[in-house]
């Protein structure tokens, strides 16, 4: 448990017992049931108390999660006491006869108190129940086990869920970013895994400075959260005007096994590591709050910063590196440990063109990763799905990462891949071995388009809400994104979450939209392997609809004119746009990408095809494109030529795309003679 230096208020204890607790036993059932941020000062007047009672139980695994837990939960300032004990699987006859007494700190703009007391000394592989009791009101009973040791754990295997960007519809909270049930789909999908800890890799309430949001994210999820070990990091969201991230701090990081819990008063450890099983998993922080302007997102105040240099004379990304290195050392020298799994918010490797790949972190935390064999890294931040190519951080691949947004002139155009690439030898390209890095934002908050088809990127999508599901074994880490495509394009209300909504595969909408596995080679490295998809996964998602418009600069053109393109696409899902465009026509400019994977150059009727990169889907879902193409110049070129239909397909990589004619998007243009008119010749000013 994390402590900070400010004092309790309203008669909290703050002194810690030793007691006990667990892992998930009998849950009630919560299946049932993005940006730079705009924020609101938590630090203005207090909210009323939140009632007598404890509210928001949540629990997170200790420093030993076969021996010890941590419960937290919020409520008014008072007197707490914890009641615990075995379970042999019915909570409700449970004898709990140990107690223990939690530390409180107060919740900023918020007359109440975080709660939160670790429990040492339980036995391994145990079912226990226990509830909570804030002055004189006691909550329902909880179950939870502790995490299994030996070898068996490992040839059992066990469920890790994880996702990030998550959030909580908030009405009362104008500041708040999800305004419908998705977030409480995606957690629906996660505890349908059943899993021995649920991951998040920050963005987790967007409270945005409204601590009630906070209460109501965790009231929303107490049922799941309260039995499944909840192990958090912050992401940029966590961080709030005029208090940083306090009340991260002491509704969530407080709870965390954090190792020397406090540096300084400016600048907290929200790093740590367990070892369940077989496997090490590390949480890391990518927001930097004790330093700059914290209006800021945080990839505006570098963790290296010079402003976030610490009493102890190193900045705060110095610090949490020297820890990183020293975990991953104690994980090394562990023989029980096979794997190892690395979560936090800021993606190394992404598309989004929202937040840019940690290009510092890329050079200054890759090659660690490297050095210690890291499996798989988790991380949120951008609202899509992304899998890495296995990845080595080669002084060539930093050096295409860097062309392809070079640092030192921002604004410049960057260089498409291919030719970002041309004379550099990528580590994917001829092998397999490396670590994997996802991007799972698809908690349910919003969606963000992909950007450019980055050679380092294998599968991605951005019109799905789903979860990451790792199986973990002696053999390898499956890795599976099961998902559902936002509520409001399967349910005909406003998209609240149907009652006896199911989160299983048996729901024709919920699928496996990704899967491969991580294995190690003989001398310990990970590969990364493609898992077939299974039958009717993937199964399709609502038919697609279109309609569109094209306008040029007329119909008839000399030889060697330029034809000024725009095209307009209202789509209902994020698309892609392609044209099509006779052969003998030159495509001289305009918002043009290159072709990614198979995506066929060359029409079927010979024609070649504009794959473009579309701007927009505004509120109405319209994306918009524009190009040039040049006429043929010969006299015998003369003629008509057919332009379109344009073709639109949903976002997404890594599966065959699906085409769709969109209406009202062909053209005839002709070509008289040779020479060019200046009337339509952008060369020449033109427009």
């Amino acid at each position: 448990m994390t402590d900070d230096d400010t004092t309790t208020t309203g008669g909290a204890d703050t002194d810690e017992q030793d007691g006990g607790l667990s892992r998930r036993g009998m849950l009630r059932g919560s299946a049932a049931l993005g940006a730079a941020p705009v924020i609101a000062s938590a630090a203005g007047a207090a909210e009323a108390a939140p009632g007598d009672g404890p509210r928001g139980i949540h629990v997170a695994y200790g420093a030993e999660p076969s021996s010890t837990l941590a419960v937290a939960f919020t409520g008014a300032a008072g007197s707490a006491t914890i009641r615990y004990g075995p379970s042999d699987g019915d909570p409700g006859t449970a004898d709990l006869d140990t107690t223990a007494t939690p530390s409180g700190r107060p919740v900023p703009g918020r007359d109440a108190v975080a709660y939160t007391a670790t429990l040492t000394g339980l036995a391994a592989d145990t079912e226990y129940a226990y509830e909570v009791e804030l002055n004189g009101t006691t909550s329902e009973r909880y179950a939870a086990r502790t995490a299994p040791v030996g070898p068996e754990v490992a040839a059992d295997g066990f469920t890790v869920a994880h996702v990030a960007d998550h959030g909580v519809a908030d009405p009362e909270n104008p500041f708040q970013r999800p305004d419908d049930a998705n977030p409480e789909l995606a957690m629906a999908l996660a505890e349908r895994q059943d899993p021995v800890m649920q991951l998040l890799s920050g963005d987790i309430s967007y409270s945005n400075g409204n601590p009630s949001t906070w209460d109501l994210y965790f009231e929303t999820h107490e049922d799941y959260y309260a039995g499944t070990p909840f192990m958090t990091v912050p992401g940029n969201h966590e961080a709030e005007v005029g208090t940083g991230m306090i009340q991260y701090d002491r509704r969530l990081n407080a709870a965390m096994p954090v190792v020397d819990p406090v540096i300084d008063p400016v600048s907290k450890r929200r790093w740590w590591d367990v070892v369940y099983g077989n496997t090490f998993i590390m949480g890391l922080n990518t927001t930097a709050d004790a330093c700059g302007d914290l209006a800021r997102a945080e990839e505006f105040v570098p963790l290296y910063d010079p402003r976030c240099e610490t009493e102890a004379g190193r900045t705060y990304g110095e610090l949490q590196e020297a820890y990183m290195r020293s975990a991953l050392a104690r994980a090394e020298a562990r023989e029980d440990v096979k794997w190892k799994i690395v979560q936090f918010h800021g993606p190394l490797w992404t598309t989004s063109p929202d937040h840019e790949p940690r290009r510092d972190l890329q050079k200054r935390w890759g090659p660690i990763f490297d050095e210690y064999d890291v499996d798989l890294v988790l991380h949120g931040d951008n609202h899509v799905w992304e899998r890495s190519k296995p990845i080595r951080h080669t002084e060539d691949l930093l050096t295409y990462s860097e062309r392809r947004r070079p640092r030192d002139r921002p604004d410049e155009q960057a260089p498409p891949p291919a030719e970002a690439a041309a004379d550099l030898d990528l580590p994917f390209e001829d092998a397999d071995i490396g670590t994997t890095f996802v991007v799972n934002g698809t908690g349910g908050v919003s969606h963000y388009e992909l950007g450019a088809d980055e050679l380092y990127i294998d599968t991605a999508f951005e019109s799905f809400y789903g979860v990451t599901r790792l199986d973990i074994d002696d053999e390898a880490i499956e890795v599976r994104y099961i998902a559902h495509p936002p509520l409001d394009t399967v349910t005909d209300d406003d998209g609240s979450l149907p009652a006896g909504f199911d989160p299983s595969l048996d729901n024709p909408a919920v699928a496996v939209r990704d899967a491969f596995r991580i294995e190690k080679t003989d001398d310990g490295r990970p590969r990364q392997v493609d898992l077939e998809l299974p039958d009717g996964s993937g199964s399709s998602p609502p038919e697609l609809t279109v309609s569109g418009s094209r306008s040029d600069d007329g119909q008839a053109f000399t030889g060697g004119a330029t034809n000024h393109v725009e095209l307009a696409v209202d789509a209902s899902a994020p698309v892609t746009v392609r044209d099509r465009v006779p052969a003998a026509w030159d495509v001289v400019g305009g918002d043009i990408r290159s072709p990614h994977g198979d995506e066929p150059a060359t029409a079927p009727d010979g024609r070649q095809y504009v794959y473009l990169d579309v701007a927009g889907g505004d509120d109405d879902g319209v994306v918009e494109a524009d190009y040039f193409v040049e006429a043929p110049a010969d006299a015998d070129e003369t003629g008509a030529y057919s332009f379109g239909p344009v073709g639109a397909a949903r976002r997404g990589r890594g599966a065959d795309r699906d085409w769709t004619t969109v209406p009202g998007t062909g053209s005839t243009e002709y070509v008289v003679g040779s020479g060019a008119d200046p009337a339509h010749d952008v060369r020449k000013g033109n427009p």
